[in-house]
């Protein structure tokens, strides 16, 4: 008896190790795979981070029933779960997730797939990326073995990421065109996952930034004076274009997209730089 129960504890012991580490597991594992509790918890987390904006940005003729909505209140929690009752509302749920936290431009392509109603588009928007990443390997690749000091490297990493996050908001962009005005609560999730895909974008473009004021007499130039000086290295004008290029596709999707992005840099006080980088992005 005694050993029964000492077999007992052992097995109840393993038991509570598995469920912890399985329930760890759960919690790092890709949005796909989440449970329905743990994705409306991220989804609603980060929905809330720019809820207010999103809320100041859209309007009645842009979501039919907006307005009542609003006056109504809702919450980051309410957009989420009533966004996973709509039909794909999974799919939206899981993008803004991709948009937030993922550096793999392959699977946040993968989550807006099923988003994106134009085929077409989405092929080209996948060889654009891919064209993109494949590019600025190459660049950096040849920059970094002609660069000294741990800080150029880490400047032209900044600048991979540009282009990374760019395209990222790039497709974030697409997916809220393609959502249909009937499913209210994925166009709004379609929003949030664009000012999360922008406020990503955002600090990437504030570490570049901030290369600038720990730079060795960096503070002794305007901004505008050392990214002209940067850009005439080819890997780093390269990667300033394409960023910008992407970003100023995504603006022009629709007045809504433009305001939500505008309004997120705005955020990060980047707007000023932003039209500096565009300035020297044009090709």
């Amino acid at each position: 008896m005694r050993m029964f129960g000492v077999c007992l504890n052992k097995g109840v012991a393993v038991l509570l190790i598995v469920l912890t580490l399985w329930s760890c597991t759960m919690d790092i594992s890709g949005p796909s795979s989440m449970g329905d509790r743990i994705l409306l918890e991220r989804s609603a987390r980060v929905i809330g981070l720019y809820l207010d904006d999103i809320r100041s940005v859209l309007t009645e003729e842009e979501l039919p029933g907006f307005e009542e909505a609003v006056a109504r209140g809702f919450s980051s929690s309410d957009v989420a779960a009533r966004t996973l009752d709509e039909e794909n509302g999974r799919g939206y749920l899981e993008f803004i997730l991709y948009a937030d936290d993922y550096d793999n431009v392959d699977e946040v392509l993968s989550a807006g797939e099923a988003l994106i109603d134009d085929p077409a588009l989405l092929d080209q928007v996948r060889a654009d990326v891919m064209e993109l990443e494949q590019r600025m390997e190459e660049e950096a690749e040849s920059a970094s073995r002609a660069l000294t000091g741990k800080e150029k490297k880490e400047f032209y990493a900044h600048l991979r990421k540009l282009v990374v996050k760019a395209a990222v908001l790039l497709t974030a962009a697409i997916v809220y065109a393609c959502v249909p005005k009937l499913m209210f609560w994925g166009k709004i999730s379609a929003a949030a996952a664009i000012a999360v895909a922008a406020g990503v974008l955002a600090t990437t473009i504030m570490s570049i930034i901030e290369f600038y004021h720990t730079e060795e007499g960096g503070a002794k130039v305007s901004f505008d004076e050392w990214l002209a000086d940067v850009v005439k290295e080819p890997a780093a004008a390269w990667a300033v274009a394409s960023g910008m290029i992407s970003t100023n596709i995504a603006l022009g999707y629709s007045p809504i997209v433009t305001a939500l992005i505008i309004g997120v840099f705005a955020i990060y006080n980047i707007v000023d730089d932003v039209k500096a980088m565009q300035k020297y992005g044009k090709k």
